[in-house]
């Protein structure tokens, strides 16, 4: 089997990116068109994924309702219609959603479906997110490792790829922050704390998981409590 290799580079955000196949796989003139496709299936879920992360549920309706309702080029192989399938189940299902718990889930197992088609289909998906930002006591600095610790994680799902899911786990295998760092003055922020010490939790179980299902559990439940955390404090921790 040939397999197609996949560079993606991050400019900046995970929502922006240049995704560039071999030229000798992809030689005929069907072959700009699904990589357009799959150019434009990387943005859309990126655009979730980081609308879910900053608590906007609303933002995720539209990149949601394309990935279930877009056609799909002439040139998709056979082989990808099962995971296709599952991927707009999923699309339909976070378009859907009326609470981040819901739409964290069905994004993570949308996530999971593009993987599991790489994976069908020997398609190598190779990420360049740079270094994990420095460590920072303070909170600001936290919640941009954070970030940088969910991108990775979520291209460890989408590659799939181990490297990139195991480089999100370290870093958060870090000491939660404390109430007062998370802005103890505020109401409810020991419900904060709990959520972002849950936060931390999961990368433990992020260590054990193995198939993409699990991690894909896994990942949801990051997400929702990311969402929930930075609802809870308006605009986020250290902001």
């Amino acid at each position: 089997m040939i397999r197609k290799r996949v560079l993606v580079t991050l400019v900046a955000a995970p929502a922006m990116c240049l995704v560039t196949f071999g030229g000798a796989v992809l030689a005929d003139n069907r072959d700009g068109a699904l990589a357009a496709h799959m150019h434009e299936h990387w943005e859309r879920i990126s655009e979730i994924q980081a609308a879910l992360i900053r608590g906007d549920l609303a933002a995720v309706r539209e990149p949601a309702r394309y990935l279930a309702e877009h056609p799909t080029p002439a040139s998709l192989p056979a082989q990808w219609e099962e995971h296709v399938s599952a991927m707009r189940e999923a699309a339909t299902a976070v378009a859907g959603a009326q609470d981040f718990s819901a739409a964290a889930s069905a994004t993570a197992l949308m996530g999971a479906a593009c993987g599991g088609c790489h994976t069908a289909v020997a398609v190598d998906v190779e990420f360049e997110p740079g270094d994990a930002p420095d460590y920072g006591a303070d909170a600001k600095s936290h919640m941009i490792r954070h970030q940088w610790a969910a991108d990775r994680m979520w291209e460890g799902i989408i590659g799939p790829s181990e490297p990139a899911w195991a480089s999100g786990i370290d870093a958060l295998l870090e000491a939660p922050l404390t109430v007062q760092e998370l802005h103890g003055e505020k109401a409810g922020a020991e419900r904060v704390t709990q959520m972002a010490r849950r936060i931390h939790q999961l990368a433990g179980n992020g260590m054990m998981a193995s198939g993409g299902q699990e991690k894909a559990q896994i990942y949801g439940e990051f997400l929702a409590n990311c969402a929930d955390c930075h609802t809870a404090v308006a605009d986020g921790p250290g902001k």
